[in-house]
């Protein structure tokens, strides 16, 4: 039983610039951490005006995962606001800890369930290609690299709206919608039938584990076929078929699957995909620290485990593109072209 310690850092850097901030953000995230003795969480405060700062906190992933972050903000910023009034912070009770849900999942491992999973992913993706074949702008190098950019395109409210529609009448949702498009536009610029794109699923569908801090995050491969070039309608209900069943069969951990396909090792590209597709609503703006204006700081670090990661945030303004890339394959003008592709085959879609 050992505590961790965190010390936070006061930077001073009167005057800096948001480029001159983002280099320090950036530095600071590549920061090395000790697995074997930690601290898994770094945080730094960040003074660049007189009345402003910037709060950086980076942790490692082998501690918790992007819902985590969320409730540590939570937490720290009701721990501030108890601070500022003299009271004691009001946390939720939690009823189990990060521990018995690992006991839980090396239980569940060995059971009956697990060898259920298995066999559906298996089956699944037997006979799947190796590698996506997207053109790159760079000769791929022989080892995966993870040196990244990323670029971003705001759809409008009214594209939004008309997309949600058409999710609604195929009783589909936004994410199915986006996920079948997306499946269209890999397979005319890989030209390609057969296309296996990884999503994010929060695993925190037991009771208990909302308020937890922890890595619950799992990777579900999704496989579609357009090998008979259907109809959008078509294709969006053979998307919502593989999604319901990769949902029922999420608790199967990403690198189990891999351990247990053993794809041809190629040391140049990630296994089973290489292209992430997610879709994100973030928490509306409401004041967490009291008495303090707040807002997000857009920092230039990407997200770069695999070659191509699209992500799409629903705002009040609109549907925000974002696709990371890795920058030793692709240049910025490809990925811009991309996007505004994506776009055009969205609007032909609810066309």
């Amino acid at each position: 039983d050992t505590e961790a310690r965190i010390t936070l850092l006061l930077e001073e850097l009167p005057g800096a610039s948001d480029a001159e901030l983002s280099k320090r953000v950036s530095t600071i995230a590549h920061q090395a951490f000790d697995l074997k003795h930690g601290p898994m969480l770094y945080a730094h405060v960040l003074r660049y005006r007189e009345d402003a700062q910037l709060f950086v906190m980076v942790f490692h992933h082998i501690s918790m995962d992007a819902w985590s972050s969320g409730v540590l903000i939570n937490e720290v910023s009701e721990a501030y606001n108890a601070l500022l009034n003299h009271r004691e912070p009001r946390l939720p009770e939690l009823s189990v800890q990060y521990a018995d849900y690992a006991a839980w999942q090396r239980e569940w491992i060995n059971g009956a369930q697990q060898q259920q999973q298995l066999g559906y992913w298996k089956q699944q993706l037997a006979g799947a290609p190796d590698q996506l074949g997207i053109p790159t702008d760079k000769p791929r190098p022989a080892v995966q690299t993870y040196a990244g950019a990323y670029s971003t395109r705001m759809l409008s409210p009214q594209l939004l709206a008309r997309l949600q529609e058409l999710a609604q009448d195929n009783d589909t949702t936004l994410f199915m919608t986006m996920l079948a498009a997306f499946n269209v536009l890999l397979s005319v610029q890989a030209r390609q039938d057969d296309i296996v794109i990884g999503t994010p699923i929060a695993g925190r569908r037991h009771d208990g584990l909302q308020n937890l801090i922890g890595v619950f995050i799992n990777m579900l491969p999704m496989r579609v076929d357009l090998a008979d070039k259907p109809a959008f309608t078509q294709l969006l209900q053979q998307v919502r078929t593989t999604a319901l069943a990769a949902y029922s069969n999420e608790d199967l951990p990403f690198e189990m699957l891999v351990e247990e396909l053993q794809p041809t090792r190629d040391m140049s590209h990630a296994p089973i995909f290489q292209v992430i597709f997610d879709i994100q609503t973030p928490p509306k703006n409401r004041e967490l620290f009291e008495g303090l204006y707040q807002s997000a700081f857009d920092s230039d670090l990407a997200d770069v485990k695999v070659d191509l990661t699209l992500t799409g945030l629903v705002l009040e303004e609109g549907l925000r593109l974002r696709l990371d890339y890795n920058t030793d394959l692709f240049e910025t003008s490809t990925i811009e072209r991309m996007l505004a592709s994506f776009e055009e085959l969205l609007n032909n879609v609810v066309d």
